[in-house]
């Protein structure tokens, strides 16, 4: 789309709110014991296999997001170096003492903006069981508050600022795996985190801007990589979002705006659906719900067959009274399509095809497209979706697709997509 076809948006009007958490690698050793950062090239010395799986908290309860990763069922491999990788981040031992420069580090950003360091910073743990920290949690440490910063629209609070250690880098991932690489678990990162206090997309720039020049007076990294920012918007049409991986901080007020369309743009369809048809009832979803691997056992399509060959099986989903919907763009090179891909690439699955495309882009033959209406009963305006997963999935895959139709397509809240399609995260 020309984006200079693109109607301003009124952000008051819309109820705008944004914030940022900047995550900073630090130019120090590890956090938590002596060996030297340094991302390499070369093949691993040694490889490590492990599982995770989500646990109880103390009071008996479990992280949602721990019980999704643990849903996935997937084997994690772990890359290292001999001389450079040791038994900390392989969490074969205890933690070293916090090095100190790195904590220096972020004690002098804190002062620098203004923020009240706390009395005593203790080390925390976040769960995470995603693989990317073989301790399932990472730790952090809370170490300044409300610092300030002054903007053209007006003052804004910085609300924490962490020492916290940093993710392995993935290197390779499958539905059924992930191989991580451990040269970048445990360098130190400086975190500094706003609440939902912007009120539009440029005083987030502006904000991010000032921020970064001076982190980059204190002794960071350098580089693509280096520094990953999360972004969060809200409006009066849907949850808070969660963009994450941004790499550089003149992307943050396109994304903050594109997120904004995005919301309410659905809100939009939703109320358009509302006013076809009522609300579509699960148990409707389910019993039109079908199985259709027979039909593609000897299709030319490469991203269906791959998947059969590997064991899978084909899901085909209607969509009573949405034909045109999927293709209807919600911003700039984003359409309604790709919230539904976006639902299922959570789970690792990558083949998913909708009504609106031309079915002969991805192999599907006339035949075969003929013959999958008929299984499924289609009707004036209905449309469809169709996935290919590993059988285990396909429940979970259904219970995401089912919720979100039910529910008329209304903003939800959705983390790790890039809204503009730019260069990945990283």
């Amino acid at each position: 789309m020309n984006r200079t076809a693109v109607e301003p948006l009124d952000y008051h009007e819309i109820g705008f709110l944004g914030g940022i958490e900047i995550h900073q690698q630090i130019g120090t050793r590890k956090l938590f014991c002596e060996c030297e950062p340094k991302i390499l090239k070369d093949h691993p010395d040694e490889t490590t296999e492990r599982r995770l799986h989500a646990v109880a908290s103390e009071l008996g309860e479990y992280d949602p997001a721990a019980l999704h990763e643990a849903h996935r069922r997937r084997t994690f491999y772990y890359e290292s170096y001999i001389d450079r990788v040791c038994l900390v981040e392989l969490d074969e031992e205890p933690p070293h003492p916090v090095n100190q420069e790195a904590l220096e580090v972020v004690l002098q950003a804190s002062l620098l903006l203004n923020a009240r360091v706390v009395d005593e910073i203790q080390v925390m743990r976040k769960t995470v069981i995603d693989g990317s920290n073989t301790a399932g949690f990472q730790r952090t440490m809370l170490v300044g508050t409300d610092g300030l910063v002054e903007t053209s629209e007006g003052d804004v609070i910085l609300h924490y600022f962490c020492l916290e250690e940093d993710a392995a880098r993935i290197m390779e991932v499958d539905e059924r795996f992930v191989h991580y690489r451990l040269d970048r678990l445990g360098i130190p990162l400086l975190e500094i985190v706003t609440g939902p206090v912007f009120i539009s997309p440029a005083q987030a720039g502006e904000v991010a801007g000032k921020l970064g020049r001076i982190i980059r007076s204190l002794n960071v990294r350098r580089g693509i990589g280096s520094i990953r920012q999360d972004v969060n918007v809200s409006t009066k049409y849907g949850t808070r979002i969660e963009v994450k991986g941004v790499q550089r901080h003149r992307m943050i007020p396109l994304i903050m705006e594109n997120e904004a369309r995005r919301q309410k743009a659905l809100w939009e369809i939703g109320q358009e659906l509302s006013a076809l048809s009522p609300r579509i009832e699960r148990a409707e979803l389910e019993t039109r719900t079908r199985t259709v691997t027979d039909l593609f056992l000897s299709s030319a399509s490469r991203v269906l067959r791959s998947l059969i060959d590997r064991g899978g099986v084909v899901v085909a989903l209607p969509v009573p009274a949405m034909r045109g919907f999927p293709a209807r763009e919600l911003s700039p090179g984003m359409r309604l399509a790709t919230e539904f891909k976006d639902q299922l690439l959570t789970l690792g699955i990558r083949g998913v095809i909708h009504s609106d495309e031309d079915p002969e882009r991805y192999g599907i033959s006339p035949s075969e497209h003929a013959a999958l209406t008929d299984a499924l009963d289609l009707q004036d305006g209905d449309a469809f979706i169709l996935f290919a997963s590993r059988p285990e999935v396909v429940p979970l895959a259904l219970d995401k697709l089912y919720a979100r139709i039910s529910a008329r397509i209304s903003p939800r809240e959705r983390r790790g997509r890039h809204p503009v399609h730019a260069s990945p995260p990283g």
